[in-house]
């Protein structure tokens, strides 16, 4: 059974924020914010307005941006845990454009970096990815490792469309 909005509860405060892109566009100069616009599909025209939304919301709260291959940048982003918090490694539509070799390397890192994880630093894997058998709808999945378990509990939140709008959050989720 789903249900219409996100079943959480608990006060989230974001620390910090990190990315990084082979070659990254720096959404909050003109051209680069013409850039990324020139990527969005032209239909619905809601999708320009998200993009703007979310490119004026870059200006406000900086990402920082590294120049850099995931298979190099992810291991060393696992490398340190930080007690009293958690470390949220996330992805949207970004999995199925990687080889299998670097998908099992990135998997084989956070299943590391998740063994090592506790209570007080756990690792959360948080993706929206395509359905693995018939590409749609696009699944949003977390694995989680909190020093409870040796392999990371994975479970499906919710369900939606690629571009945007509603999404069914999985009652038991």
């Amino acid at each position: 059974m789903a249900r219409s909005h996100a079943p959480f509860t608990a006060p989230l405060e974001i620390l910090d924020r990190r990315a990084c892109d082979r070659d990254p566009i720096d959404a909050t100069s003109p051209k680069g914010a013409l850039t990324l616009l020139s990527y969005v599909w032209p239909e619905p025209a809601e999708r320009f307005t998200r993009a703007r939304d979310a490119i004026a919301k870059a200006t406000r709260v900086p990402v920082r941006i590294d120049r850099a291959d995931v298979r190099d940048w992810l291991p060393a982003q696992l490398r340190d845990p930080h007690p009293g918090t958690a470390l949220v490694v996330f992805h949207s539509v970004f999995w199925q454009y990687l080889d299998a070799d670097t998908q099992a390397r990135l998997r084989a890192h956070l299943a590391d970096a998740g063994r090592e994880a506790t209570r007080d630093a756990p690792l959360a894997w948080l993706r929206l990815e395509p359905h693995v058998e018939s590409y749609v709808p696009a699944e949003l999945r977390l694995t989680m490792w909190d020093g409870s378990h040796t392999t990371g509990r994975e479970r499906l939140l919710a369900t939606t469309g690629f571009h945007g709008g509603p999404g069914d959050w999985i009652a038991d989720a």
